[in-house]
């Protein structure tokens, strides 16, 4: 059952029609008895450190991951209503815009609740889907998820310090596989 924190985030993931989560399957190659790309151990490692990064703040946290977007791909900014205000300076402080604090802490709390249902596809996959169709419509492309996916992990390796393994970065980097190739498929629906 999808939790109402994510029902009011994306009224449009229980798409009656079929079964989202077989198409997400499909596109990711995972046979239908297996219940997601990720192992029980990668999972168990995600939740464990994810705690840990949530421990920091999901402002801090989600400030830190747009600092790393906005240094590897400045123009990113335009395709944030708060980076199209005149005077915007993605290399600025940008824990001092209340705009871009208010979207980075409700990018973290997404992925918080992502985490929470690694292991539930079913619902999982939709709210992605939903997601990346959102996100087509403000003009977000392909190109765009690696450099989100890069400044991910950098925020998640500067986070964690130490206990950012390259276990647990393999991990990650699988879970953001996952949503990558999901979000896009929105695309092609």
């Amino acid at each position: 059952m999808m939790p109402k924190f994510l029902k009011d985030l994306f009224p449009n993931a229980d798409k009656p029609e079929g079964s989202p989560i077989d198409a997400v399957k499909s596109l990711l190659g995972i046979a239908s008895e297996e219940p997601t790309s990720l192992s029980t151990k990668q999972i168990a490692l995600i939740r464990s450190t994810w705690a840990s990064v949530g421990a920091l703040g999901s402002d801090k946290v989600g400030v830190l991951l747009f600092q790393n977007i906005f240094a590897a791909a400045p123009q990113a900014a335009g395709l944030f209503s708060f980076g199209r205000v005149e005077g915007f300076d993605p290399a600025a402080d940008l824990a001092s815009n209340a705009d871009l604090v208010k979207h980075a802490t409700g990018v973290v709390d997404t992925v918080t609740a992502a985490v929470g249902l690694l292991d539930d596809l079913d619902t999982l996959g939709p709210v992605l889907i939903d997601l990346g169709g959102r996100h087509y419509t403000y003009n977000v492309e392909a190109l765009h998820y690696p450099i989100v996916g890069g400044a991910f992990l950098k925020t998640l390796e500067m986070g964690l310090g130490d206990s950012y393994t390259p276990e647990v970065a393999d991990a990650y980097t699988a879970m953001w596989g996952v949503v990558e190739a999901t979000m896009l498929s929105a695309k092609k629906e």
